[in-house]
């Protein structure tokens, strides 16, 4: 936790040392309060000496004045450093998490992450504030009190010195307890993060399937397990403030009765006592800031651990600072040579995989749910790296790119078509954020998403609401498909992203990038025949292998499993539409 703090509280840290100076200036302050009340007591008032108890509490009120400008200053100081760097930790972070490879996504689950970039960020900040308030103060505060009261009566200071020791074993213990604790809550949190996310993102397949008493049930059993924890670990961190209020008060009963026979005997004064058991009590409250600081630094450390996880994790995929220069000439825009690939270097997931593309061409590539052809796609985008063989772009092995490069080679229409809130306009900006309104048009047109656009009232300003709710899967899908039309990309890639739209669209939208994107270079992945069967060359896949490559004819001749695809999907239409069957 503190390499963590030390290394992002840079900026503040002046302002943070000030505060902290500050506070510690205050507690100096307080301890000089009980000498001058037993004054006031020993000289003033047994004395009777009215002007020195003006005099004395005009001091007192001065006093008092100055450490409330101090502490003032110390509680702004620390909500500054606190989330100013909080605020750079969580910037950390997301910037890490953005660099994160599919392999390093694959490690942690997105809930996990919205949790210590929140929760566990919080925890760190309330510790830096914490430390600027109470930690100079609260120690000064039992050492200070000590040496004052040693300048009082020795003996009498000795079982504060019996009393310390006792209750900084009793911290430690629970120190080691809780942070073992406050690490399993936090794993039960991110347990109930994941039920909610999974709820929201999945209602409307709970719902189809009529399994809201069953996920209730899933929630309530999470929630409860962490309101379990949370009550266990409270429980337990609740006790050290009453154990370490009886210890010290146990003390000040010590003093008051060994201190009433020294006052009998003449040793000692009543304002002698008084300062006495006010320093015991300024222990006692120091101690009990100290447990709570415990429980603080407690959840904190485990925090901490959680960032440290994410800011550690090496990222497997390195990208160069420049891209390498084109030697190749030829004409192949992409190139896959003897490529295999595993995630987790356990069993291959494609197998020996050789093909290439030529500039302006297109490729469909069809084969059963879990053949490999998604991973194909991540692997052409390096969201994973091959595990042998290598692929390459316009020549260039695409290791050797930046990653900007890389990433500008692409359009892509994702299986799963996220939209942003914001209107029609500005999502497809991401695509090109700097397309005209007549380049936004024609992307549309060409994803025959123009009609239904602009029967809106508002047309290309109407609002998407989260997720692209107010729209239709197939209407989602034609501006994700216009929003990678809009950048003209050297290469676009189309995800198995044209299920949920018709087979009129389909042929539309298919013949539209035909005659508009002459140069550009089209990888359609599929289950639909239909979508593949006009492109240039067809890849089919079966248990991540290539078990036919070539046109429609070709295939349909040579290749029994894209016979069995056609004929289970092409055939069976015409025998629903014709009522006949096949001879």
């Amino acid at each position: 936790m503190i390499k963590l703090i030390l290394k992002y509280i840079k900026s503040y840290r002046l302002i943070f040392i000030l505060g902290s100076a500050a506070k510690l200036t205050e507690a100096i302050l307080e301890l000089y309060l009980p000498l001058l009340m037993a004054n006031i007591i020993d000289i003033g008032i047994i004395e009777k000496n009215t002007d020195y108890i003006i005099k004395t509490g005009i001091q007192l009120i001065i006093i008092a004045f100055i450490g409330l400008l101090l502490a003032l200053f110390c509680q702004y100081s620390a909500a500054v450093s606190s989330q100013g760097t909080g605020t750079k930790i969580r910037n950390a972070l997301f910037e890490k998490i953005s660099e994160f490879s599919y392999a390093e996504l694959d490690k942690f689950d997105s809930s996990t992450l919205v949790n210590r970039i929140t929760s566990d960020v919080n925890y760190v900040q309330q510790a830096i504030a914490y430390t600027a308030r109470l930690v100079t103060r609260a120690p000064f505060l039992c050492v200070g009190a000590v040496i004052m009261s040693f300048r009082i009566d020795v003996k009498l200071t000795l079982i504060f010195l019996i009393i310390i020791p006792i209750l900084i074993v009793i911290l430690l213990l629970f120190m080691k307890i809780t942070s073992f604790l406050y690490t399993k809550t936090q794993k039960k949190l991110d347990n109930v993060s994941l039920i909610i996310k999974e709820n929201l993102s999945g209602v409307r397949v709970i719902r189809a399937f009529s399994k809201e008493k069953q996920e209730e049930k899933r929630f309530h059993k999470a929630v409860f397990a962490l309101n379990d924890a949370n009550i266990h670990v409270s429980n337990l961190a609740a006790l050290i403030n009453p154990i370490t209020s009886i210890v010290i008060n146990f003390g000040i009963i010590a003093i008051l009765y060994f201190g009433a026979i020294q006052v009998d005997n003449g040793y000692l004064t009543q304002g002698n006592i008084l300062a006495l058991s006010t320093y015991a009590t300024k222990i006692m409250y120091a101690l009990i800031i100290v447990a709570n600081l415990v429980i603080m630094f407690t959840k904190a450390m485990a925090s901490s651990e959680r960032i440290n996880n994410v800011l550690n994790t090496e990222i497997s995929m390195k990208f160069p600072q420049t891209t390498e220069k084109n030697i190749n000439h030829e004409n192949k825009i992409i190139e896959f040579n003897n490529v295999s690939f595993s995630y987790n270097h356990d069993k291959n997931i494609i197998n020996n995989i050789n093909f290439s593309v030529e500039k302006g061409n297109s490729l469909g590539i069809i084969g059963v749910t879990g053949s490999g052809k998604s991973t194909i796609i991540n692997l052409l985008q390096r969201f994973y790296d091959v595990t042998d063989g290598e692929i390459k772009i316009n020549g260039i092995n695409i290791k050797n790119y930046t990653q900007n490069d890389l990433r500008e080679n692409f359009g892509v229409v994702p299986q799963n078509n996220v939209l942003f809130y914001g209107n029609i306009a500005e999502n497809i900006k991401w695509g090109n954020e700097f397309a005209t309104d007549d380049e936004i048009i024609k992307s549309l047109k060409i994803s025959e998403a123009y009609d239904f656009v602009y029967e809106l009232p508002d047309k290309i300003g109407t609002i998407i609401q989260e997720n692209g709710k107010n729209f239709s899967g197939g209407q989602r899908q034609r501006l994700a498909i216009a929003r990678a039309i809009v950048k003209n990309p050297p290469i676009l890639i189309m995800d198995d992203c044209l299920s949920a739209i018709d087979y009129k669209t389909d042929l539309m939208l298919r013949t539209n990038l035909k005659n508009n994107l002459s140069e550009t270079t089209t990888i359609i992945v599929s289950q639909r025949i239909s979508s593949v069967m006009k492109t240039d060359n067809i890849i089919v896949l079966s248990d991540g292998s290539i078990t036919g490559i070539g046109k429609h004819e070709f295939l349909l001749k040579n290749c029994e499993i894209y016979q069995d695809i056609y004929y289970s999907q092409i055939q069976n239409d015409i025998e629903n539409n014709s009522g006949g069957k096949k001879e």
